[in-house]
């Protein structure tokens, strides 16, 4: 059902070159970076400790 028999790799590029940038080489950069401690420590503070998980248990 989702499948093709090949792709025009000439088309895709002019079709993805028209598409602007969402996101930034330096936003890249940030987001590949390893996560620290205390990056954790604030997420895990951040939480409400009364509140009970939604629905998708987070």
């Amino acid at each position: 059902m989702f499948s093709t028999e090949g792709t025009n790799e000439t088309a895709m590029s002019i079709i993805l070159q028209t598409v602007q940038r969402k996101v930034t080489p330096e936003m890249n950069n940030d987001l590949l970076a390893p996560y620290t401690d205390d990056e954790i420590r604030a997420a895990a503070f951040q939480m409400h400790p009364s509140k009970a998980p939604g629905p998708d248990g987070m």
